[in-house]
């Protein structure tokens, strides 16, 4: 999101959220420690300024951002963002947590993965800036894509957009356009919906020079 209203979300799987920012070049940018309980950090987090150096100097630090397992995030333009959120489970400290004190253990994270799986194809429906979701798992033998689900927009479609009078002093603006979602798995077949999406706004018209 824009203003950090969604990040907030994370807090019902952890108490310590942090990302690791790298440019198009790989190299890290930024890491940022968020701790509104000032557990660790007594100003509620914190920002770090990073060098291609300070990530060999502290490689055990980098290691659970995956830098070597997930190589293909990395934009040619844009560069990648990767999020950690330790699991809260067993470790609270003085009773606290951000919210409740009910651990979030890898059992739910596997229910959300099966919700996902089911559900993701409309998520996506409505989001700008996101078009594919990829759920994986990590073990010794490396990384492992459970599913997918994605988003796009036939070719060669252009969406009408309309506008219709509604009412005294209000005006209907709508949009209708077309998109599909797939679902994919390994070993699996494709499976894809096709939706007609229709977004609707209202606003007031100006009759003041009428």
């Amino acid at each position: 999101g824009r203003f950090g209203i969604g990040f907030n979300a994370v807090y019902h799987l952890t108490d310590h959220p942090s990302f690791l920012s790298r440019g198009p070049d790989a190299v890290p940018r930024d890491l940022c420690f968020f701790d509104p309980l000032k557990v660790y950090e007594t100003d509620g987090g914190r920002r770090y300024r990073l060098t291609f150096d300070i990530e060999q100097e502290f490689s055990d630090q980098f290691a659970p951002y995956l830098k070597d397992q997930l190589p293909a995030i990395v934009d040619a333009e844009k560069g990648s963002t990767v999020f950690r959120l330790p699991l809260r489970g067993g470790y609270h400290r003085n009773g606290k947590s951000v919210k409740g004190t009910e651990d979030f253990l890898e059992w739910k994270v596997r229910a959300l993965f099966t919700e996902l799986r089911s559900d993701g194809g409309e998520l996506l429906l409505f989001l700008k800036n996101i078009s594919i979701i990829r759920a994986s798992v990590l073990d010794d033998n490396g990384l492992h894509e459970l599913f997918a689900v994605s988003r796009k927009q036939p070719s060669g479609y252009t969406p009408p957009a309309m506008q219709t009078p509604h009412g005294t002093g209000s005006q209907l603006h709508f949009s209708s356009h077309q998109r599909e979602t797939c679902l994919t798995r390994p070993g699996a077949t494709k499976i894809c919906n096709s939706w007609h999406v229709v977004q609707c706004e209202l606003s007031a018209i100006d009759e003041s020079n009428e």
